[in-house]
């Protein structure tokens, strides 16, 4: 049960890298995977589902055991190591000290 509980973790600590990215600037347009920009309507509908789904995440992170905490944070280190070593830029919200 432990096994798929750490799984499940780095599967939403790694989801963020594999997801399309909204840009930093607002005035920049989201892109899809093949590098089209997104139609005004499909940025909103796209902005508003990360909103609930960072709410529902929020909620789900709210209801973890101290060994589950320990978990996710150590795969916030993990995953920060990653997004050093990709060059990936870290924004306000995501810069994450050990």
């Amino acid at each position: 049960m432990v096994r798929i509980a750490a799984v499940a973790l780095l599967a939403f600590a790694v989801f963020p890298l594999a997801a399309p990215q909204a840009p930093d600037d607002a005035n920049e347009p989201i892109l899809d995977f093949e590098g089209n920009p997104l139609s005004e309507a499909k940025q909103e509908e796209f902005l508003k589902l990360d909103q609930e789904g960072q709410k529902k995440f929020d909620e789900l992170v709210a209801t973890y055991t101290k060994q589950q905490q320990d978990i996710d944070q150590d795969l916030k280190v993990i995953s920060a190591k990653q997004s050093d070593i990709l060059g990936i830029p870290k924004s306000d919200e995501e810069e994450f000290t050990p």
